[in-house]
């Protein structure tokens, strides 16, 4: 999981027919009303930074009640899994607050039943947090780790326990498939920041579909290769 905050959207390229004209609807997207609600009603633990293991602004407090006037959109904040393939795509209307990755997290496991290992530039911040507004079962369900690049901008404690070297059952997955996500998409983003919300969406879940049909297929001719 990440943030991206190179794909905005400017306030005045207007919202066109809405989020739910787009033809994609929510393929790749959430609603983004259900989005707001959510964090309408997440709390904010004011004590929350990375001051403790990292210079990471991701999750800072402060830099999240950052807002433009020109921008209706500050970014999307979304998540892959350990084949780079899209799972979730949310648009920003704030900074990379952890009400964003909790949400991902809480909506994933709705309908996943098995251990799930997160991946995140802060895993440990979201880590302490969940543990002070999430339930137990959700936290149980949950192995948190920093990607392996990332992870040497943490502490040597921080990195011992969370650096994804570390972390059992990931085998050399980098936990950098996100980044080469947002690699991709932020070719769009001088397009899509001027578009109508519906277009800008629409666009977007094409680049992400391009991008889900080229992992699948590379997927196939790694294991042709194998065998």
């Amino acid at each position: 999981m990440d943030g991206n905050f190179g794909l905005v959207h400017k306030t005045s390229s207007g919202v066109g027919h809405g989020q739910l004209a787009s033809r994609h609807k929510n393929l790749f997207f959430e609603d983004q009303e259900n989005v707001k609600e959510f964090l309408s009603h997440y709390g904010i633990d004011k004590k929350s930074n990375t001051s403790e293991c990292s210079n990471f602004q991701a999750g800072n407090v402060i830099r999240s009640k950052i807002k433009t006037k020109k921008l209706d959109i500050t970014g999307v904040f979304g998540s892959v899994c350990k084949h780079d393939i899209p799972v979730m795509m949310l648009d920003m209307t704030h900074g990379e607050r952890l009400g964003y990755p909790a949400y991902i997290l809480k909506k994933v496991l709705q309908n996943h039943t098995s251990n799930l290992v997160v991946m995140y530039d802060i895993a440990c911040t979201l880590h302490r947090h969940l543990k002070k507004t999430m339930d137990s079962d959700v936290l149980r369900q949950c192995t948190f780790s920093v990607p392996v690049f990332h992870s040497f901008a943490h502490n040597v404690t921080c990195q011992l326990e969370y650096g994804q070297r570390f972390t059992s059952a990931t085998g050399l997955t980098d936990g950098e498939g996100i980044e080469r996500l947002w690699s991709y998409l932020r070719g769009f983003n001088k397009i899509t920041k001027e578009m109508s919300i519906n277009n800008r969406q629409d666009l977007l879940t094409d680049a992400l579909l391009h991008h889900t049909f080229k992992a699948i297929h590379n997927l196939g001719m790694q294991k042709s290769k194998c065998n």
